[in-house]
């Protein structure tokens, strides 16, 4: 299970997903939505990294994660991004990924992963998809190699390596940051904002 600063990360990626990935073609639902953060933690726990923190198993339409929906939930009851059926970011969600921009750039290593995934995936279409995605190669509940096609449905087919060689980690002052935005509306932003100036200014005297 994830921790609260893995979530958190969590959700600012899948709003790096939704910008990217509708950039790179169109997340047009929750298929797309799910699969494009599957196939980036997917190539990346095979380099021994982790983007995402998510659990996946083998449902219906391949690869699921009810964190992913939870997580989109999150998102748009914040403001960040439209519904999940049609998500796209919004321009509170936008001055978010413009203030991560640095970290971003300082985890650019790790979000490759993301970026490929987004080029590859988001301009395919349900069917095209769908065959890629059931077409890869994974350990069944930590164990039976074997595509996702053939895993039996409710297994385990993918999870984070729990010690990495690299992730999309955050330090305080991002963790700071993002639990801002994750937890303040608008004004209370605002306000806080104008705070932390008047703060800077007479420490400046």
């Amino acid at each position: 299970m994830r921790t609260r600063l893995q979530a958190m990360a969590d959700r600012l990626l899948l709003l790096y997903v939704i910008d990217v990935g509708n950039k790179a073609g169109n997340v047009d639902g929750t298929f797309k939505l799910m699969k494009i953060p599957f196939m980036a933690e997917l190539a990346s726990t095979r380099a021994s990294v982790n983007t995402f923190n998510y659990s996946f198993y083998r449902w219906t339409y391949g690869p699921m994660s009810t964190e992913i929906y939870d997580d989109a939930d999150t998102l748009h009851a914040l403001g960040l991004c439209t519904e999940k059926n049609r998500p796209r970011v919004t321009p509170k969600g936008e001055r978010l990924l413009r203030t991560a921009s640095e970290l971003f750039t300082t985890k650019k290593s790790v979000l490759r992963f993301i970026d490929a995934a987004s080029q590859d995936c988001a301009p395919l279409g349900f069917g095209a998809l769908k065959e890629k995605v059931y077409k890869q190669i994974v350990m069944v509940d930590g164990n039976i190699k074997c595509t996702i096609a053939d895993a039996p449905k409710g297994a385990n087919v993918l999870s984070f390596i729990a010690k990495p060689s690299a992730s999309f980690d955050l330090d305080d002052d991002w963790t700071d940051t993002l639990w801002s935005y994750f937890n303040y509306s608008d004004k209370e932003l605002t306000n806080r904002s104008v705070i932390q100036q008047m703060a800077t200014l007479q420490t400046a005297l």
